[in-house]
């Protein structure tokens, strides 16, 4: 991917509930653009499920738009602390499924894929 095929959404500061509707149209605006979309997550403190859903749900409908989605994280940035809090990611480095790879920016994998 270029950069001139791909919009950047990058989330900043704490995203929750009061955050849900903005961010699920800034989400569905980039995936009609019809370019690849790229999550930027290094300038976000914290973020809650609602909004980690929205992400979910984007990945899904992104695929099935035919454009690909991608999660570029800091290792143990807050996404992935709020992953593990939730349990959709182990403690561990080590990831359990293709899935588990898609939130730590191992590339766009079709979320729900068998384990």
């Amino acid at each position: 991917m270029t950069q001139e095929d791909t919009t950047v959404v990058s989330l900043e500061g704490t995203l929750g509930l009061r955050d849900a509707d903005a961010l699920a149209g800034r989400l569905r605006d980039a995936i009609v653009r019809g370019a690849a979309v790229e999550i930027d997550t290094a300038a976000l403190r914290d973020i809650d499920v609602g909004s980690i859903q929205l992400l979910a749900a984007a990945q899904k409908s992104a695929a099935a738009a035919g454009c690909g989605f991608a999660i570029t994280s800091p290792p143990d940035g807050p996404l992935r602390q709020a992953l593990v809090r939730l349990g959709i990611l182990p403690a561990s480095e080590q990831c359990r499924s293709p899935a588990d790879a898609f939130w730590i920016g191992g590339g766009a994998v079709e979320m729900g894929a068998a384990q």
